[in-house]
């Protein structure tokens, strides 16, 4: 936990090629020291002395043992440095690599770690963060694997008001690859994208509609309340005094009660 990792790179080098001779079925240590001191090392605040020797150590694991993307990709969600933009950076070309060669079959198992980082990661207020998350479509093995239709009924609605966000960036770049990133969710079911669409705009409808009520609301209660005043009665209100929805009528109600609730 210092800043200070002298040799570490070097070991790591070493412990490469070791785990690249390790034998199949891989035994219970050799699974252990992945989970409890390799993974470990990605919450170091010096990991980046040392990231490319331990990414290039956690693929090897994968290239021997594929089903070990699965503790891999949820140890990176677990250690992921979201206070830090260039480390953040750092992992997204590891998550990258790692999906890269990581098999179909474990696609649903990792999926959520993945969606969990990735839509953090384009809701990020830095820029670079998001470019380099949105360049990751540009991988046709992570478009077709992770992001393709078979799981597009999961992708789809966690990322769609996310792409959305983005449509005015202030970044050109953002805003081209985001534009891009939704063209390719149109190819790849249209149907479901523009269902998605009909949903956002229905939620905006009802939002403006909730917020045109309780402006009203608000101007009722200060109408009833200077009438009140003015004229020396106690302030009363009651359910005509506002705008209700069709669905959620309002009990009478005094500012006394309201007060004690």
């Amino acid at each position: 936990d210092t800043l200070r990792h002298n040799g570490i790179g070097e070991l790591l080098e070493i412990l490469g090629s070791i785990i690249n001779g390790f034998a199949l079925p891989l035994k219970s240590e050799h699974l252990r020291f992945l989970l409890t001191a390799l993974l470990p090392l990605h919450r170091s605040p010096g990991v980046k002395a040392y990231h490319h020797q331990l990414s290039y150590c956690v693929i090897q694991y994968i290239d021997k043992d594929p089903s070990t993307v699965v503790p891999v990709v949820k140890g990176l969600a677990k250690y992921w440095p979201w206070a830090e933009s260039s480390k953040q950076i750092l992992f997204l070309n590891e998550l990258e690599d790692v999906l890269e060669v990581a098999t179909p079959e474990y696609a649903s198992r990792m999926l959520p770690y993945v969606l969990k980082v990735i839509s953090r990661s384009i809701a990020s207020e830095h820029f670079q963060v998001v470019e380099r998350t949105l360049y990751l479509w540009n991988n046709e093995v992570l478009a077709a694997n992770i992001f393709g239709q078979q799981y597009a009924h999961l992708v789809f609605p966690r990322l769609h008001p996310l792409l959305r966000a983005k449509e005015n960036h202030w970044n050109p770049t953002v805003k081209s690859l985001a534009d891009e990133v939704v063209r390719l969710f149109k190819r790849v079911d249209g149907e479901l994208w523009a269902r998605l669409e009909l949903e956002a705009v229905d939620r905006r409808a009802n939002e403006e509609r909730r917020r045109a009520r309780r402006e009203a609301n608000w101007d009722a209660l200060k109408r009833k309340h200077v009438s009140a005043v003015a004229n020396g009665r106690p302030v009363v209100m009651t359910s005509d005094a506002f705008v209700q929805p069709p669905d959620a009528p309002m009990s009478q109600l005094t500012l006394e009660e309201s007060a004690a609730h």
